[in-house]
C-alpha cells in the first residue's frame, strides 16, 4: 500500500506528508512530541517492476549510511541517518532520517542562476560532506540537486548516501546521467571518488550559469560570461573538477580547502555587496527577490548614498591592471627614455603581469587637493603648513598643494573624513573599466592633455590649476571623469603594491601619475608606480583623497516585471 498521509507507523510516528520520486517515497512524520523525522522506502511500483531482490540491496546500503556516516558532525553537512529496519510491516525495509526544513538545491536552481556568494558557500559545504565520506571509504555516486537539501539556516545537508546500487537494479537513471563523468558513462558501476568530484563540478557550473556544461572547449568562457566578477581561481577550480580525465581533477578535500577559505568568502561578499540578501540566513540572491527562497524571510538590498561634493563614484567591478611590455616600451619611447632593461621592468614588472582585477566600489576626488583646501585644514587643526603654502594660497589657490609627505596627506584625509586611495583604486580611476588604455585619455601619448615639463606652451612653469585639463581639446580626464591623473603632481597612495604584496620596508610608500617635472609620458601611464619614502616631499608631489561608499539598507520590493524598486 505504501506510505499515506495520516498513516500511523508501528514505531509511533504519524505520516503527515508523502513525497515520491522515481525510485523511493519519503514520509515526513510527526513523532508525537513536536519533532519531525523522515522515513524512506522503495516505491511499490518499483518493487512490482524489478521484484523483491532489490530490497536487500536497499537495506544494506541504508546500513552503510547509518553506520559509516551516521555520526557525522554538523560541520560535515551530511543528513543524519538514525537507523535502518529490514522490515516495517508491509512497508519493507525503511530508513529513518532527520528532517531538513528547507528547500532542495533543485528548487533554487529552477528559480534561476545563483549568486557567486551562495554558490561558494554551498560548494564549500558540499565538498565538506563529500570529503568526510571519502575519508570513510564511502562514495555518494548519485550527486544531483535533488539530493542536496538546505536547512532554513542556509546549511547544506546531503542525502541518499550509498543508495545508488539499489537504484541501478531498477534501471532508473533518467536525469542522473547529466552528472556522471565520462568514465561513469562508460561504466555505470564505477565507484571512484573523482566521479563525485565531477558531479559536484557539474552542480557548481549549474549554479553559476543556470545550465549544464555542454561544450567543454567553451567551459571557462561560459563561466566567466555568467559570473564576470568571479575570482579566476574559483572558475579555474570548476573547470578542473570537470576535467575529462580523473587525474586532472582535484580531490574533494582540495575543493573543500579552497572554497572554505575565510578570505574567499569575505571577497565574494564584497563583490556582491549590492545583491539582495537575507538577514536571517545569509542567502545572497542572484537576482532581486522580495522573499528569501531558503527561509522565506524578507530580503534586503543595499543602496549607495551619493558621493560627497567634489568626488566621483567608481562602481565595483573588474578592470585591467598593469601594462603590457609593448605598452611600457611605447611609453618609455614617448618620454625619450631607453625602453629596455630595468626601465621596462619598472613599468611592466614580470611578476605583476596585466590581468583582470576586481576592485570594490569607492569614491575619489575629481581633482588633487588644492592649496586652499589644505590651508583650511592647517587653520582648523594648527597642523604645520608645508613650504610656500601661505604664498601659494594668495597667488594660486586652485593649484594642487605640494611639499606634503605621505603622513601630511594621510592627516588631511582623516580630517576630511576620507582616506588615501589604494593603488588599485587609483589605477582604476585613471584607466577606467572599459579597456586597457595606457593613459587616462587613451592609448597614445598626447602632450597637450596634461601638465608636464615638455608642455607645448609657456602657460605653466610649475603646477597648473586642477581644472586646467577638463574641457575642450585639452580634456585629459579619465573615463570616470577624474582630472589630473597624469601630470601636474604625482600623488600619494595608501601603500606600495610591492610593499603590500611582498612585506617589504614598512616605511616605503608610492606615488602615481607623474608630476609636472617628470617625463610624464612614462610616469603618467596609468599603472606606473614609483616608490617613495614615507617622509619624502617635493615641489611636484601632492595627493587626492578617496572614500568608501556608504550603503544603507531597505526591504526589497519587486514590481510586476520582476525588477526591484
Amino acid at each position: 500500500m505504501g506510505l499515506m498521509p495520516g498513516m500511523e507507523l508501528p514505531t509511533g510516528e504519524t505520516v503527515k506528508e508523502v513525497r515520491r520520486g522515481g525510485f523511493a517515497e519519503v514520509g515526513v512524520c510527526d513523532d508525537g512530541f513536536g519533532g519531525r523525522k523522515v522515513v524512506k522506502r522503495i516505491k511499490d511500483e518499483v518493487l512490482a517492476k524489478v521484484g523483491e531482490g532489490v530490497l536487500e540491496a536497499f537495506f544494506q546500503e541504508c546500513q552503510v549510511w547509518v553506520h559509516r556516516l551516521g555520526g557525522a558532525p554538523p560541520k560535515a553537512h551530511i543528513a543524519r541517518a538514525h537507523h535502518a529496519m529490514r522490515r516495517l510491516d508491509d512497508l519493507g525495509p525503511v530508513l529513518y532520517l532527520s528532517y531538513v526544513d528547507g528547500p532542495s538545491l533543485s528548487e533554487l536552481i529552477r528559480q534561476g542562476q545563483q549568486s557567486l556568494s551562495q554558490t561558494v558557500r554551498m560548494g564549500a559545504q558540499m565538498a565538506s560532506a563529500i570529503a568526510y565520506a571519502h575519508e570513510r571509504d564511502v562514495r555518494h555516486r548519485d550527486l544531483k540537486p535533488n539530493n542536496i537539501l538546505l536547512t532554513t539556516g542556509n546549511e547544506i545537508q546531503l542525502i541518499d548516501w550509498g543508495l545508488v546500487r539499489a537504484q541501478h537494479a531498477t534501471d532508473l537513471t533518467a536525469g542522473v546521467v547529466d552528472y556522471w563523468s565520462p568514465q561513469r558513462r562508460a561504466d555505470p558501476l564505477l565507484d571512484d571518488p573523482k566521479d563525485d568530484v565531477y558531479a559536484l563540478g557539474v552542480i557548481l557550473h549549474e549554479c553559476l550559469t543556470g545550465r549544464y556544461p555542454r561544450d567543454l572547449a567553451q567551459l571557462r568562457g561560459d563561466l566567466a560570461a555568467a559570473q564576470p566578477t568571479a575570482q579566476a581561481h574559483v572558475l579555474d577550480l570548476v573547470c578542473q573538477m570537470l576535467a575529462p580525465s580523473p587525474a586532472g581533477r582535484p580531490t574533494a578535500h582540495d575543493v573543500k580547502a579552497m572554497l572554505s577559505a575565510t578570505d574567499l568568502h569575505a571577497d565574494v561578499l564584497a563583490r556582491e555587496v549590492e545583491h539582495a540578501f537575507c538577514r536571517s540566513c545569509g542567502f545572497v540572491a542572484g537576482e532581486a527577490r522580495a522573499a528569501c527562497p531558503v527561509c522565506e524571510s524578507q530580503m534586503y538590498e543595499r543602496y549607495a548614498t551619493p558621493p560627497r561634493e567634489g568626488m566621483v563614484r567608481v562602481p565595483p567591478g573588474i578592470f585591467v591592471h598593469g601594462l603590457t611590455e609593448n605598452q611600457a616600451r611605447q611609453a618609455l619611447m614617448a618620454a625619450g627614455i631607453d625602453s629596455g632593461g630595468q626601465n621596462l621592468k619598472v613599468l611592466a614588472p614580470p611578476d605583476d603581469p596585466p590581468r583582470n582585477v576586481f576592485v570594490p566600489g569607492f569614491d575619489i576626488d575629481v581633482t588633487p587637493v588644492t592649496n586652499l583646501a589644505y590651508a583650511e585644514f592647517v587653520e582648523a587643526t594648527n597642523y604645520p603648513a608645508p613650504q610656500g603654502l601661505l604664498a601659494d594660497c594668495a597667488t594660486r589657490p586652485n593649484h594642487p598643494v605640494v611639499h606634503v609627505t605621505w603622513r601630511d596627506a594621510l592627516c588631511y584625509a582623516l580630517w576630511a573624513g576620507k582616506r588615501l586611495p589604494r593603488p588599485l583604486e587609483w589605477e582604476k580611476a585613471a584607466r577606467g573599466d572599459k579597456d586597457n588604455r595606457t593613459y587616462p585619455w587613451g592609448d597614445v601619448w598626447r602632450d597637450n592633455l596634461c601638465n608636464h615639463i615638455r608642455y607645448p606652451s609657456a602657460d605653466f612653469r610649475t603646477t597648473s590649476p586642477v581644472t586646467a585639463f577638463i574641457a575642450g581639446e585639452s580634456d585629459g580626464r579619465s573615463l570616470f571623469g577624474v582630472a589630473d591623473m597624469a601630470g601636474n603632481v604625482s600623488e600619494w597612495v595608501s601603500h606600495s603594491r610591492e610593499t603590500h604584496a611582498k612585506g617589504r620596508d614598512a616605511e616605503a610608500r608610492a606615488v602615481c601619475g607623474g608630476g609636472w617635472s617628470d617625463p610624464v609620458a612614462a610616469f603618467g601611464a596609468v599603472s606606473a608606480q614609483r616608490a617613495a619614502e614615507i617622509d619624502f616631499k617635493s615641489e611636484s608631489v601632492g595627493f587626492r583623497c578617496a572614500a568608501d561608499i556608504c550603503y544603507e539598507e531597505r526591504e526589497v520590493e519587486v514590481n510586476r516585471e520582476g525588477r526591484s524598486g
